[in-house]
């Protein structure tokens, strides 16, 4: 099991930013629909017309809220619907749900110890990572670029089996950089990982927020597309307002899962018993630069190369009267050689749970209704999307 204890940490769920896309009746500029939305609050929004015909004319417009106030957002889209009218529901097109993890002690080495784990114990089917581009990297590295943890071949979409099936090429991230899986484009899901020391940062800007030590934290978040959002059922903001994060996001996006290895000393002295060693080592290290993603793209490469050597052995072996060994089964499951990490899965599951629970709209068709208003008082950030608990 991992050397940390959980209970140390402070685990809140926050919905980042969210686009919606609105179709109003009457066609309009973008600027107009921005002049609604700081009528009801301080800052604009990004707003985003989708093929605007002359003068910057549109219908459709994809409008993101950051750090989204769902209080906020009903008035402004009710205002919308009054002055501009309403086409449709307004659909949820891109979501960003966060998780912080606040260390109980707020030394710095108690947030690298967190960002290790994290780094190392995420877990994303194979199927989401299609292409070497999908695979985990780390921005900066020592030469202020971007790396790969896992090594790559000139072919960049080629996945070689030798590199796979080692570990002396590949990169761990390091602490203070930020960990990422995914393509930012792609349309289904993109995850990053950091050490939360900077809010508010506009790069292009040149602006930031520098935050105190209580606020200092790890985040793990993960962007969900349209290529991800059909399939949760999650379409529209009536669906957002009965949408059950803590089953659906948790099992597919923030899932944490641990190693297994053999005890060689299970098996008697020989050479099986030292080959086996030499293997769960191989896997270890493998482990630890990469992380189980890597340790699962290095089961996967073993099992490749069984695979296409096995038939030849087999007939070696038959033709010279030895026994054929039994095809290993260890691992063959979905999950692999992995297992679930149960004390993060219910941590990650309690912190999920209460963002349902913050839900305070519905919309039908054009007419926008407020629902159960379940809401805790914060200062300011009253009628955030937000969720807290501790393990």
């Amino acid at each position: 099991m991992p050397v940390i204890d959980l209970k140390d940490y402070r685990c809140s769920a926050v919905v980042d930013w969210i686009d919606l896309r609105v179709v109003t009746v009457t066609a309009t500029q973008h600027q107009w629909l921005n002049h609604i939305v700081l009528s009801v609050q301080n800052e604009g929004a990004f707003i985003e017309p989708i093929d605007p015909s002359a003068g910057n004319v549109a219908n459709t417009f994809v409008i993101r809220f950051q750090d989204p106030d769902f209080r906020k957002i009903l008035v402004i889209l009710d205002r919308i619907r009054k002055q501009k009218g309403l086409q449709q529901d307004v659909a949820v097109e891109n979501i960003e749900i966060s998780l912080d993890f606040y260390p109980e002690l707020i030394a710095s080495p108690e947030r690298a110890k967190l960002y290790g784990f994290l780094v190392r114990h995420l877990h994303v089917e194979a199927g989401r990572l299609l292409f070497d581009d999908d695979w985990p990297r780390f921005f900066p590295d020592e030469n202020m670029d971007t790396s790969h943890v896992l090594a790559r071949s000139p072919n960049k979409h080629r996945r070689d089996l030798a590199l796979r099936a080692t570990h002396d090429l590949d990169r761990p991230a390091p602490y203070g950089a930020t960990y990422y899986l995914g393509k930012r484009k792609n349309r289904s899901a993109y995850w990053k990982i950091m050490d939360k020391v900077l809010d508010r940062q506009n790069t292009a800007q040149g602006t930031k927020v520098e935050l105190d030590d209580s606020g200092k934290r790890v985040r793990i978040e993960v962007t969900l597309g349209q290529g991800a959002l059909p399939g949760l059922n999650l379409l529209t903001l009536k669906d957002l307002s009965t949408f059950n994060f803590s089953n659906w996001v948790a099992s597919r996006y923030f899932r944490f899962m641990l190693p297994t290895f053999i005890d060689p000393r299970m098996l008697k002295p020989g050479i099986r018993r030292a080959l086996l060693a030499r293997t769960e080592n191989l896997r270890c290290s493998k482990f630890m630069k990469s992380g189980v993603i890597g340790l699962q793209v290095l089961d996967e490469a073993r099992n490749q190369f069984g695979s296409q050597w096995r038939p030849a052995l087999t007939r070696h072996l038959i033709r010279n009267n030895k026994k054929v060994p039994a095809k290993q089964r260890v691992g063959a499951g979905q999950s692999g050689t992995l297992v679930t990490w149960p004390e993060m899965s219910r941590q990650v599951e309690s912190a999920l749970r209460h963002l349902k629970r913050v839900a305070v709209f519905a919309i039908h068709g054009s007419q926008i209704r407020r629902s159960v208003i379940p809401f805790d008082v914060k200062g300011d950030r009253y009628g955030q999307v937000t969720s807290d608990c501790v393990a």
